[in-house]
């Protein structure tokens, strides 16, 4: 929230903007340091798999910052980036429970692939709700992706075929946040870029509805939260 300037999260004002951002950084701080005492008691391949995906996420997060300035990004280094900061959180929360059931190392690791793919799913459509819903649906200010300039899908897939138009609706706009979130969800509309973020997101959910087949579990209540995330509006 702190890095993209957030105000809202969830309909509720975010930390920083409620308080101050020392106070947001000190409550993060803490909310680690609950979430390390939890598992002191665990065993090491716990531990060891939580700290491993602590510092994916920092990693994923400090790309998605530094690829802002970037003046292009090609696709592979964009699922890099969500593998990171958004696939090893849900990766690990399906790891972690799959260990704490008895299940092996290896073994867990066929759930660390759905949590990665999940995490895809969840952010792919996050870079689309971000550009088709609405702040009320989401409960979050939207459109900050754009200004930011970050290099989501929709963006890049935008800048591969479009260069030249989307360069022109950045340089006709930069004076004006509202008219360019405007103009440029008109583009991906006319262009049927939206179409085709739609599209990616329906073959990762396909890919997790197959893995999902070969975990030996009972997998119905993986296949409700799936679904819910699936036909999620926020």
């Amino acid at each position: 929230d702190i890095m993209d300037n957030d105000i809202m999260r969830h309909g509720k004002s975010t930390i920083h903007h409620k308080w101050n951002i020392p106070i947001g950084i000190l409550a993060g701080d803490a909310v680690l340091a609950l979430a390390l005492s939890k598992i002191n008691n665990c065993s090491n391949d716990i531990k060891k798999n939580f700290n491993k995906a602590l510092l994916k996420v920092c990693e994923g997060q400090a790309l998605d910052i530094e690829y802002e300035s970037l003046p292009s990004l090609n696709i592979d280094e964009y699922f890099n980036m969500i593998n990171l900061k958004t696939g090893y959180m849900l990766g690990l929360s399906a790891q972690l429970g799959s260990l704490s059931a008895g299940i092996d190392l290896n073994s867990s690791n066929k759930f660390m692939d759905f949590g990665m793919l999940l995490g895809q799913a969840f952010q792919l459509q996050d870079d689309l709700l971000e550009i088709v819903s609405t702040k009320e649906q989401m409960g979050k200010t939207l459109m900050s992706d754009i200004i930011l300039n970050k290099k989501t899908y929709i963006y890049l897939i935008a800048q591969k075929y479009y260069p030249s138009e989307l360069k022109q609706i950045f340089k006709d706009f930069s004076n004006d946040n509202f008219k360019l979130n405007k103009r440029f969800k008109e583009f991906l509309y006319d262009k049927n870029i939206i179409d085709k973020c739609e599209m990616k997101i329906a073959s990762t959910f396909d890919k997790i509805n197959n893995l999902l087949k070969d975990l030996n579990v009972n997998n119905k209540y993986l296949e409700v939260f799936v679904n819910n995330i699936r036909n999620r509006i926020f």
